[in-house]
């Protein structure tokens, strides 16, 4: 499989950065360009000083995620909505080659089972899609 694009969802969690040193591997055997998304999602009503701060954060983790991948091309994005949705939705519109997203496990059980973002991104999309556990 040829890679020239891939997405890499991150959200500044260890499970995040572990699909990062993943990708960072994959960027650097193919040389491909790296779309890094973080999406904020809205649960409720935030005030607009919230949503700034949000916004702020969700910038320092795609910086944070671009100085540690450091790949020639690269493109990034931080935006409002449903992490699943917006993951799949971005990479059927920028015809990536492969999505590359960490299973979010919790404890117990859960550390077993795929995340609700990264089981929808499979399930719905229509990518190769990479789950780092």
């Amino acid at each position: 499989m040829e890679v020239k694009k891939i997405l890499i969802p991150v959200d500044g969690s260890k499970e995040s950065f572990k699909a990062l040193q993943v990708a960072k591997n994959i960027v650097e055997q193919f040389q491909c360009q790296v779309i890094f998304l973080n999406v904020i999602e809205i649960n409720t009503i935030f005030t607009h000083d919230m949503l700034r701060l949000l916004k702020e954060q969700g910038q320092k983790v795609l910086k944070e995620a671009r100085e540690f991948v450091n790949p020639s091309v690269f493109e990034e994005e931080c935006v409002f909505g449903y992490p699943a949705d917006e993951i799949v939705k971005r990479a059927q519109d920028m015809d990536v080659d492969l999505i590359v997203i960490a299973k979010k496990g919790l404890t117990g059980l859960d550390k077993y089972l795929m995340g609700s973002v990264a089981s929808k991104v499979v399930k719905h999309s229509k990518k190769t899609v990479l789950v780092i556990p």
